[in-house]
């Protein structure tokens, strides 16, 4: 039997001061000027002031930050750094 590969869609929408981000598998980052998340097949960099990951479920893929976003931007494919890596930095 094949094992089917299952993609999340992405999407997001800016209302007020709330951004909601679908197809998230991982958030890399964040602090309050940045939050960089890895989609299925590239990453997502947030940028802006006060943002705040305030809600995050990776099995359903959903991400909701709060904060005044400047910029969406899309990025190559997201590396996980290993521990050592960034301990060695």
């Amino acid at each position: 039997m094949e094992e089917k590969t299952v993609t999340r869609p992405h999407a997001f929408n800016y209302d007020g001061r709330r951004l909601n981000i679908t197809g998230v598998t991982e958030v890399a980052h964040f602090e309050d000027k940045e939050v960089a998340v890895s989609l299925k097949e590239r990453g997502l960099v947030v940028r802006g002031r006060d943002l705040s990951v305030n809600e995050l479920n990776v099995n359903t893929g959903v991400l909701t930050i709060d904060g005044e976003v400047h910029s969406i931007a899309y990025t190559g494919a997201m590396e996980k750094t290993s521990l050592l890596k960034k301990l060695f930095k």
